[in-house]
Formats: structure tokens, C-alpha cells, sequence
């Protein structure tokens, strides 16, 4: 019997999505799709996505069995944070004269600013709570070389794609020439990852005990590092043949969408299959992951990544779906994806300490105090980086 947390939780998502929907006339895509009033409630959507992920990795979750579907979710609603920045950026390029010119002057900051903060934020909790660092750890989580905030590689990772972009388009030749390159970019950061992995296992195994060798700790600590990143090149392919694409999709849409979502379950399945016949954790004790075998694991996520994204697209021309609760976690949803852990430490070794974690109360405490405590920290988490943003940029 499905746990009544569970069956709440998803009709409450179902309805996040549903609520507001417009659906545009036969043989007609809406003409602003993919603008602002569009993909701002679908960042919301992804958000919500994103908490529900995290709250799901809780233990008592997990051995439960409650909101199971979020479990494996996560780097596919990360996937569509990918998708819009990439397709974003492409959108401002063939729009604004001279987009390139100070290009990571005007971008980087609204990563790298929050990224920072956070880093402010664990410090004071870390002080508060009287957290034990190593006097070489509290240097290197200062200066955001190792992670306080174990979710706040996104802003990292974005800021890898942003600088490979400038780097490949700012003397553009040919699209299809960048678009290549932009390809390699993406599967070096992958290939990134898998010598990451690699040198993990090696230190972890000559050096155990270690602070630096703690879960998590290091950049690039797991999968979810570069398995969405394909969905940022995705945005900028898509971008930059959208005409194309539209023209194609208009004749025989419900069909062509459909076979977009059936490759998605397909996809899905087979990637999970891969996974375990390839192995994020295959690896021993004596015998540590192959760099090759990684990096074709997070190549065999590539394709459903892709097939996701781009059917969220096909939606995005015919369906529209606005409602206060999306449009709400779209303005903070950099802000409520960097403030989930810090709401998730809180909740667990705090609020939540002495209570029995084996019961549904507990777990429907927890996801409430996670939640709004996520809220309420993005909110002042979103001020202070508005606040520094506006001090740089001199308004």
C-alpha cells in the first residue's frame, strides 16, 4: 500500500505542475514558449524537484520507501537548470551586439557571489554549532576548495560551462563549428570527473582517515557532477536550431512527442542497466574505478538526459504552466537549491534529534521543517547576494 506521505507529496507536485496550464490551439506553438513567463515557473517546478530529491536521501526515506520517484530524479531536474542556461545564453548572443564583450565580467559574478555566501553562511553555523575542522580544512572551505555545502557544486560546474563558453564563442566562426567544440568541452569535464574519481580511490586507499578523504568533500565527488551537464550543451543546440526544430515538430506533433517521451522511458531503462553492469560503485577496496569505465557511465546517462530535456522543450511550444507557488520558487531557485542542506543539517541534528525517526510522523516533520526552513533561508540567503551583487556592480 503506497504511504498516504507518498500518494500527498505527489499530488501536490502533480498539481505545482498542472495548476494554471494553458494549452495552445491546434497546429499552433505558443510564440513565447521558451521567454521568461515560461521558464521561470518551469525553474520553479525544478526546484521543488530538486528539495523533494534531497528530502528523499534521507535514510528513514529511503528504507521506508516513500517518495521513491525522487530518488534517482535529482540530475534530471538539475538537467533543466542546464538546459535553460545554455539555451539562455545562446538566445542573448544572437540578440545583443557585442553579448561576448565583458561577457565573464557581467556573468560570473552571479554564480561565484552566491557560491561564496554559502560559504559565509556554513561558516556561522559552523561556529554556532561548534563544528570541528582541522585548522587546513577551515582554510581550504574558506577560499571554496573543498565543499561546507555539500550541494553548492552546481555553481561551480555552471562556472566551468559559462568560461568554455566565452572561450568557444566569443570569436565565433561557425555554429556548427562551436557547437562541436562545445561538445568536447562537455565531455572533458566529464573525463574530469572520471580522473577525479580515480585519484579519490587512490588517495582514500593510500591515505585512510583522512579529513580531505570524507564524503563528499572534494570537488567532483560523485556522478552528479557531470551527468546533467549535457543538458546545458542541449540548450545551446537546441537555441541555435529552434527554427528548424519548430518547423520540423509542427507537422505531426503528438506523434513526434511521443516517440521523444517513449525514448525517454526507454533511455531511462537502459541507463539504469548500464549503471549497473558498468558501475558508479563497482569499484574494491584494492581496486579502484576505472577512468574509462566512469566516464562511458556518465556517457550512458547522456542520452536520457538529452531525450528528458529536449521533451520538456516539445512541451514547453504547446503548454504553458504558470501558477504563484512555481512562480515563487522560480525567483529562488539558485537560492532554495544552495540552502536545502543547511535546512537538511538543521532539521536532522538539531530540530529533530531526539525524535523517533522510524514513523510517519517523523518523516512528515521532517519534510515540512526542511522545507520551510529552506524557504526562510533562501529568502535571507537571496537578499544578502542581491545586496553584494548591487555593492560590485556600483548601482
Amino acid at each position: 500500500m503506497v504511504p498516504v506521505l507518498t500518494i500527498l507529496v505527489y499530488g501536490l507536485f502533480l498539481l505545482a505542475i498542472l495548476v494554471g496550464g494553458k494549452v495552445a490551439g491546434k497546429g499552433q506553438f505558443f510564440a513565447d514558449g521558451t521567454g521568461r513567463e515560461a521558464t521561470g515557473p518551469l525553474r520553479g517546478i525544478a526546484a521543488i524537484g530538486v528539495v523533494l530529491h534531497h528530502i528523499s536521501q534521507n535514510e528513514h526515506f529511503q528504507s521506508s520507501g516513500e517518495i521513491r520517484l525522487f530518488v534517482n530524479a535529482g540530475f534530471l531536474f538539475v538537467a533543466i537548470f542546464m538546459f535553460l542556461s545554455g539555451y539562455g545564453l545562446i538566445k542573448s548572443l544572437d540578440s545583443k551586439p557585442d553579448y561576448m564583450d565583458g561577457f565573464l565580467k557581467r556573468r560570473l559574478p552571479v554564480i561565484v557571489v552566491p557560491y561564496y555566501v554559502s560559504v559565509l553562511f556554513f561558516l556561522i553555523f559552523a561556529l554556532v554549532s561548534r563544528t570541528h575542522y582541522e585548522p587546513a580544512e577551515w582554510v581550504t572551505n574558506l577560499l571554496g576548495l573543498t565543499m561546507m555545502n555539500k550541494y553548492a557544486w552546481f555553481p561551480i560546474v555552471l562556472t566551468i560551462l559559462y568560461v568554455c563558453f566565452y572561450l568557444v564563442f566569443r570569436r565565433e566562426k561557425s555554429r556548427d563549428a562551436s557547437l562541436v567544440k562545445m561538445l568536447f568541452a562537455v565531455l572533458g569535464l566529464v573525463l574530469l570527473y572520471a580522473a577525479v574519481r580515480y585519484m579519490d580511490w587512490w588517495l582514500k586507499f593510500h591515505y585512510p582517515g583522512t579529513w580531505w578523504n570524507e564524503p563528499m568533500v572534494r570537488w567532483f565527488a560523485g556522478e552528479w557532477w557531470a551527468n546533467s551537464s549535457i543538458g546545458f550543451w542541449v540548450g545551446i543546440f537546441v537555441a541555435s536550431k529552434e527554427e528548424a526544430i519548430r518547423a520540423f515538430f509542427r507537422k505531426g506533433y503528438l506523434l513526434k512527442l511521443f516517440v521523444s517521451l517513449l525514448l525517454v522511458f526507454l533511455l531511462s531503462g537502459l541507463s539504469f542497466r548500464l549503471k549497473i553492469l558498468l558501475g558508479y560503485w563497482n569499484e574494491t577496496v584494492v581496486q579502484g574505478p576505472g577512468i574509462g569505465t566512469t566516464f562511458l557511465c556518465v556517457l550512458a546517462q547522456f542520452p536520457h538526459v538529452t531525450f528528458f530535456v529536449f521533451s520538456i522543450y516539445l512541451l514547453l511550444l504547446k503548454v504553458k504552466t504558470s501558477n504563484p507557488v512555481t512562480r515563487f520558487m522560480g525567483r529562488i531557485s539558485l537560492e532554495s537549491y544552495m540552502m536545502n542542506y543547511p535546512a537538511i543539517l538543521i532539521t536532522s541534528d538539531h530540530l529533530l534529534k531526539t525524535a523517533d525517526p522510524e514513523t510517519a510522523q517523523f518523516r512528515a516533520l521532517y519534510m515540512v521543517l526542511v522545507i520551510l526552513l529552506t524557504l526562510l533561508l533562501a529568502l535571507v540567503y537571496r537578499a544578502v547576494n542581491q545586496g553584494l551583487l548591487r555593492r560590485l556592480s556600483g548601482r
